[in-house]
């Protein structure tokens, strides 16, 4: 009977010798990558999905046997900024958003075959405690029952005694009026999320070993950006706070100036109707009176999704931001670096 090997097994070449199996299948199918980008991408993910079977160090000698060019090499510098990757935004997260697991199956995708390309990536991480401004322990209503999740806090209600804060009170309710002064998202009771070092702080680890993936291939390091530490603000955009204790916003230099060293800005992550939408408006108002930055911001559509109930706004303020700031509302599908 004939001696049938599967092409895992049946790979010969003299390049074999002092490595495993395992060892040379990985190098052989990073080879494969350069000539068949389809195959590549296929074979990428599916390491990638495959927590047991690879490992970091595979996946980091995957990136290194990549035949591409270092980072610093780049003539036109891409960011691929990424908002809150993080596992409490998926599925069974305590904040879920639907349609997160797609977006990041086309994300990985895009990393993959534009790997060339992107220069950098940049993640942020939503960053809480258990006590927060829009925690449903920290408020409670006229009947002494702590608010409910989801429940939108006003001004009115809190002057109508519907609602008072339980701790930091006299700062609470100035939060309250200070957003409705800057016309500001309301006041939203959210339920714990991103706790930090929590297992749903952490960021969807797919994307943490293309990041491995591409930092080994490309020889530039990732950055990762915390936001939302203070207890007194929320903080949806990666560069300021809502509306921080005292008002007087505390912005993140270094990461706002950090868009300067670009030529293109990719974005994306969760959700589109708050954090990212969020994030880009900062950004956005932060270079409004520089047209040649804010054009190259590309708003990647379909790596993102919104928290039910906030579709059609979003849309709409996305159009609106197209239209004032001309940036590129595009899917990811359909762009090539």
């Amino acid at each position: 009977m004939a001696n049938l090997r599967t092409p895992y097994e049946s790979i010969v070449c003299e390049e074999r010798i002092g490595l495993s199996d395992k060892q040379w299948y990985l190098k052989r199918m990073a080879d494969l990558s350069a000539k068949n980008p389809n195959l590549g991408v296929d074979k990428i993910l599916e390491m990638l999905q495959n927590e047991k079977e690879t490992t970091i160090e595979d996946i980091r000698n995957m990136g290194l046997s990549e035949n591409v060019a270092p980072s610093e090499a780049d003539i036109k510098k891409v960011l691929f900024l990424i908002i809150d990757p993080q596992f409490d935004f998926e599925p069974n997260g305590n904040l879920a958003v639907p349609g997160s697991i797609e977006d990041m199956q086309r994300l990985l995708r895009f990393a993959y075959r534009n790997l060339d390309k992107i220069t950098r990536f940049e993640i942020s991480l939503d960053t809480h405690s258990l006590f927060h401004v829009f925690s449903d322990c920290c408020w409670k209503d006229k009947d002494g029952n702590y608010v409910a999740p989801y429940t939108t806090i006003t001004e009115e209600m809190v002057d109508a005694g519907e609602c008072y804060p339980v701790m930091y009170p006299s700062t609470y309710i100035q939060y309250v009026k200070g957003l409705k002064e800057k016309s500001k998202q309301q006041l939203v009771i959210w339920t714990p999320h991103c706790l930090e070092f929590t297992p749903g702080w952490l960021p969807e680890q797919q994307l943490v070993r293309m990041i491995y993936f591409h930092e080994a291939a490309r020889k530039n390091r990732a950055k990762a950006i915390q936001k939302g530490q203070s207890p007194f603000s929320e903080m949806y955009g990666i560069f300021k706070e809502e509306y921080p204790k005292g008002g007087i916003p505390k912005v993140n230099t270094a990461a706002i100036n950090e868009i300067f060293n670009y030529d293109m800005i990719l974005v994306a992550g969760q959700a589109k109707s708050h954090c990212v939408l969020e994030s880009l408006i900062q950004l956005l108002e932060t270079y409004k009176d520089m047209p040649e930055i804010t054009s190259k911001v590309y708003f990647l559509m379909d790596c993102c999704s919104c928290i039910p109930g906030y579709e059609q706004t979003t849309e709409d303020k996305l159009k609106e931001l197209q239209r004032d700031y001309n940036i590129n509302l595009v899917n990811s599908t359909d762009l090539q670096l």
